[in-house]
């Protein structure tokens, strides 16, 4: 006579199991899953100047604190290219002067338009904030334009200094647009 093997689960164990596999190990994929969003690539993976973004935010894993790292570096970019362009306004006559002029009203207005930012950042206004990042990209635009009327070479070092700002800027839209 053969004999017959029964497997029997006692119920303890199998609402033991069901409640393993429900309960613990989703949390430990979501752990690990957590992990996959460290560092800052997938952050920075649609910014127009990768680079840099990965230098600004180094580490930081949550949008809006990557978001006011960058907006920080903005600010402090802004303000060294308003003080380039506030001396070279006062070391140039006639039209060379006309074209740094407007560079440092444009400064000034980005450096509003940044310190707003970080309000509507700590706001959750994502708006606001858009579109303040956005009139920075454009007060670098109306700068660059200025400068580029000029002759080649002109002001070289706030051709750089505004390029740079405008790439923070640009990807500080890019790092809003992930702020839940």
């Amino acid at each position: 006579m053969a004999l017959k093997l029964h497997a029997s689960f006692s119920p303890v164990f199998l609402v033991a199991a069901t409640a393993l596999l429900l309960f613990v190990l989703p949390s430990a994929s979501a752990i690990r899953g957590a992990g996959a969003h460290s560092g800052n690539t997938n952050l920075c993976a649609h910014a127009d100047y990768q680079a840099l973004c990965k230098a600004v935010v180094k580490k930081e894993v949550h949008p809006a604190a990557a978001t006011e790292k960058a907006i920080q570096a903005a600010l402090k970019q802004a303000n060294s290219a308003k003080s380039l362009a506030a001396k070279l306004e006062a070391a140039k006559k006639g039209a060379a002067r006309g074209a740094f002029d407007t560079c440092n009203d444009n400064f000034d207005d980005a450096i509003s338009s940044l310190q707003t930012s970080l309000t509507s950042l700590k706001a959750k206004d994502k708006g606001t904030l858009s579109t303040n990042l956005s009139a920075v990209i454009s007060d670098t635009v109306t700068c660059g334009d200025g400068l580029s009327e000029g002759p080649a070479g002109f002001g070289a070092d706030l051709v750089k200094a505004n390029q740079l700002l405008r790439q923070h800027a640009s990807n500080c839209l890019a790092l809003a647009e992930q702020v839940h």
